[in-house]
C-alpha cells in the first residue's frame, strides 16, 4: 500500500513494491512504501501483524511494528 494515500497519484514519490521469489508475507502483514522502489528479497519472511516500512535483503526474518530484520535465514 502507499504511506501517502492522501497525495494525489501523480505528485506521489511511491514507486513500485517488488516481491522477489520464494517471500513469505504472513497473515496481518501490512508492507507501506513510502518513497520510491520497495524490493522485498528473495527467501524474506514478514512476521505475521508486521508492518515493513523499508526493503530488505535476500533471506531476512522481519517483524515487529515498525518492523526490524530479527536474523538472517
Amino acid at each position: 500500500g502507499r504511506a501517502d494515500a492522501h497525495v494525489p497519484r501523480e505528485h506521489s514519490k511511491m514507486g513500485r513494491v517488488i516481491i522477489e521469489d520464494d517471500v513469505l508475507i504472513c497473515t496481518g502483514a501490512v508492507i507501506l512504501n513510502k518513497q520510491g522502489d520497495m524490493i522485498i528479497g528473495k527467501g524474506t519472511v514478514v512476521a505475521a501483524n508486521a508492518v515493513l516500512t523499508r526493503s530488505t535483503g535476500p533471506g531476512e526474518l522481519w517483524g515487529g511494528v515498525p518492523a526490524r530484520m530479527m536474523r538472517r535465514l
